[in-house]
């Protein structure tokens, strides 16, 4: 078996016998195993989540990152480095070990506001120093081809049930009264303060918001929502409970300040939810106003309300972006699986690197 290195930013958490992380990195790298990697993880440590539970055999080894020679010893001694950024873990990683490693960015920081000028500095390095780049989303794709000569479009990392159901185009359509529903984390950043005051102003409308809270603001956020009797309030769920909560919802409420291209987008898609987002990041690249979406400024509470307004009165207009939105997001799925892609990338990085060139 091919030894791989992969370093993320995900929270791991050891129990006996099994190992935790977020749905999405999971999946990744149990695909990877499956097509014959002997994995090492590297991440920090998180709280326990035993819904996120996966078995450790000898084809995967978990090392936390605050054991620095651990970590540094799995790096050095991988066939391959796969590293999930931005985090600064993973780009001190790549820009100082001099690894030439495959590079997945989820959301470049130099998209984003207020970083100061030397994390984009050791953005661009590392960048520069990878041996090839896998990018979410067409804004971060255009971004890093500016500091990489090879940079792969990433299919997205949703589960392989999202990608079938959005290709096939099976959303059923959402009768009756709307339901909005809120994912990710509770923040700002990610509009939840209008999405609050949405829910104050329609208390006739149900809404679901499932996502922990950030260290700052989240238990303030949080103790808000949980005095509104209209809504419903979950920590992040396993996928079953997700699924459910799509198809439960006929709106997905998403008024972020910064984003990507949010993965929840393909998964309400896929379950025939409406899309209320704000246009930032890849979003306006990817969908079009009142043809896949309805857009919304970002954190704006009042045209969160004036486009609930809307959805709830038309179910042919919600049936309508969801038709769309398929269409639209569809495009991005004719390429192999994520896990083929990482593959692909990485065989190619451990041929090169035997052959005496990297």
């Amino acid at each position: 078996m091919c030894r791989l290195t992969v370093l993320s930013h995900v929270g791991i958490a050891g129990e006996p016998g099994a190992w935790l992380a977020k749905n999405r990195v999971a999946e990744v790298v149990e695909q990877l195993r499956l097509r014959g990697w002997r994995v090492t993880l590297v991440a920090p440590r998180s709280a326990p989540q035993p819904f996120l539970t996966h078995p450790l055999d000898a084809n995967l080894r978990i090392v936390p990152t605050d054991s620095p020679i651990g970590t540094v010893s799995a790096l050095l001694h991988a066939e391959a480095v796969l590293v999930f950024g931005p985090s600064l873990r993973s780009y001190l990683a790549t820009a100082l070990l001099g690894k030439r490693v495959t590079l997945y960015v989820g959301n470049a920081w130099a998209l984003q506001t207020g970083y100061p000028s030397w994390r984009l500095w050791l953005e661009r390095l590392a960048l520069r120093r990878a041996r090839n780049v896998i990018a979410a989303g067409d804004a971060v794709t255009d971004h890093c081809a500016r500091w990489s000569g090879d940079v792969t479009a990433c299919v997205p990392l949703v589960p392989t049930e999202v990608a079938s159901r959005i290709i096939a185009m099976s959303a059923p359509p959402k009768a009756g009264g709307i339901r909005v529903l809120f994912v990710g984390s509770m923040s700002e950043a990610k509009g939840v303060p209008a999405v609050l005051e949405a829910a104050e102003a329609r208390p006739d409308v149900h809404f679901r918001l499932i996502g922990a809270g950030n260290r700052d603001e989240g238990p303030a956020l949080r103790a808000r929502a949980a005095h509104l009797p209209n809504v419903d309030l979950r920590d992040y769920a396993e996928w079953d409970d997700l699924r459910s909560a799509y198809e439960w919802a006929s709106v997905l409420l998403l008024p972020s300040r910064v984003e990507g291209f949010p993965r929840v987008a393909y998964e309400a898609t896929a379950f025939g939810a409406a899309l209320v987002v704000a246009p930032v990041g890849g979003i306006p690249h990817r969908l079009a106003h009142r043809r896949d979406a309805l857009f919304v400024r970002p954190n704006d509470a009042g045209d969160v309300v004036a486009a609930i307004d809307e959805l709830s009165g038309s179910e042919e207009l919600r049936a309508e972006l969801v038709a769309n939105a398929a269409r639209s997001l569809a495009t991005v799925f004719v390429k192999a699986s994520a896990a083929d892609q990482f593959d692909h990338k990485l065989r190619d990085r451990r041929k090169t690197s035997r052959d005496g060139r990297a």
